[in-house]
């Protein structure tokens, strides 16, 4: 049996819940370009999360609280090559969530010039125009009174143009203006620009809280390895209670990176990647869409998304591709992260709950007893309560023995019936009521 140990624990890093301002053109947020291409890594080379991050979490930052009895040289260095000890809190992450609606579209044609929407620049594009109602954003673009964007509104109708090749093609378009809504476009073109199962994702991102089950090895709070029961699935050392989840702000990847170029939303974080014998399975897309196609958890058939009948297995996949991708980048961007003594500030809402810490330690056994044993030791127990019961009730001793065995009638009525016989015989004669010494031993009758 692993021993275990309560302890507990303290944050050391939280985030900064102050929405970041949309970018506009020349100014853009500060990147930590420590290692700019870790998602990429993560999504095409299965590498390994960094610290404090897990698929779609950004983790908060813990430590052993100062009175915590659990001494980590006791443990670990004695037990030098044995496994760490595992240490198990609940805890606070953050989760982006893409918040995305799929609306339908009016009409779409081929459109030979203008301004396009989409990270693809190859001179071999054309334009493909799709017009659709979001008479909501485009009340607030006309208040706006943005010129900058590749569409028009007019009427409640917003007109949208998209560069792309005849097949499957994927884009997300460049934010525009003030507005938090981002837009996505996913689908089949034909070469005269009829499009073929055509779906148009409208987007309103935003940052969540939700408290997770979290196992890290001690002392590196590094994530523990996933574990498997025998029979069972792989259980990932991080798991999230669904009931928990809390907006946090409204933080996107637009906000937080910014559109830097011309060339598409995802470029600067996550740039297509020439996947030698691998060839994509679209004929035009961004870094984004390459990636839920032939990245980490990509999804095998592309045909399996197309279509409205397929628009919320789209959103499905989407999301779960831009919550890893944000889960970098909030634990990157410069100034996001903050350590817990500056939320002393009255504009910071207060931490979330950090639970108690539980110890298990492989390196301190007493006796363990497997299930197997334990059933068959259970089994056992049973079958012999089942005999006792029968035969307290079948079991009849009576005219087995005529008196109390125990009374002295009854032991001097075994002793006049039989003759006891050894070596040294002593014998009753029931004639003269005397014990003599001095017959010869004999064969007892009834032994």
């Amino acid at each position: 049996m692993v021993e275990h140990d309560r302890v507990n624990t303290k944050m050391t890093g939280w985030f900064n819940a102050t929405d970041q301002p949309l970018p506009v053109l020349g100014s853009w947020p500060k990147l930590n370009n420590s290692d700019p291409f870790v998602t990429t890594r993560i999504l095409y080379s299965n590498a390994s999360f960094p610290q404090w991050t897990y698929s779609e979490l950004a983790l908060a930052k813990i430590k052993l609280a100062d009175d915590a009895t659990w001494d980590a040289g006791v443990h670990i260095d004695t037990f030098a090559s044995s496994k760490p000890p595992i240490i198990t809190v609940e805890m606070p992450a953050l989760r982006a969530v893409m918040n995305c609606t799929s609306r339908p579209y009016k009409t779409a044609r081929q459109k030979p010039q203008g301004r396009y929407l989409g990270s693809a620049s190859a001179p071999d594009y054309t334009l493909l125009e799709v017009n659709l109602t979001l008479p909501d954003i485009c009340n607030q673009l006309d208040k706006q009174g943005t010129q900058t964007s590749p569409f028009t509104c007019s009427n409640g109708t917003m007109s949208t143009q998209w560069m792309y090749k005849p097949g499957t093609i994927g884009y997300w378009a460049r934010s525009w203006g003030r507005i938090r809504t981002t837009m996505g476009i996913f689908g089949n073109v034909d070469a005269k620009g009829n499009p073929n199962s055509l779906t148009i994702l409208t987007c309103i991102p935003y940052v969540e809280t939700i408290q997770a089950k979290a196992k890290f090895n001690l002392p590196s709070f590094e994530l523990a390895e996933p574990t498997m029961e025998e029979g069972g699935p792989e259980t990932a050392p991080v798991a999230v209670n669904e009931s928990t989840r809390k907006t946090f702000n409204h933080d996107s990847f637009w906000t937080l990176f910014g559109d830097r170029n011309i060339g598409g939303t995802f470029d600067d974080a996550l740039p297509s990647v020439n996947l030698t014998g691998y060839p994509s399975p679209l004929a035009s897309s961004d870094g984004f869409f390459q990636a839920l196609l032939q990245g980490k958890d990509a999804i095998a058939d592309p045909q399996s998304l197309l279509g409205p009948a397929n628009s919320d297995k789209l959103i499905a996949a989407v999301e779960h591709l831009y919550r890893v991708i944000m889960a970098q980048a909030l634990h990157t961007a410069q100034e996001h992260r903050i350590s817990v003594p500056l939320v002393s500030d009255p504009s910071q809402p207060a931490l979330p709950p950090l639970g108690v810490g539980t110890i298990l330690d492989p390196n301190g056994r007493r006796l363990y007893q497997s299930h197997v044993a334990t059933y068959v030791l259970a089994s056992l127990l049973a079958t012999l309560l089942v005999c006792a019961v029968v035969a307290l009730g079948t079991f009849r001793p009576k005219g087995l023995v005529s008196m109390e065995p125990t009374s002295i009638a009854a032991r001097m009525s075994m002793l006049i019936r039989y003759h006891v016989t050894s070596e040294h015989t002593m014998l009753v004669d029931e004639e003269e009521r005397v014990v003599r010494t001095d017959i010869e031993p004999k064969v007892c009758e009834r032994c």
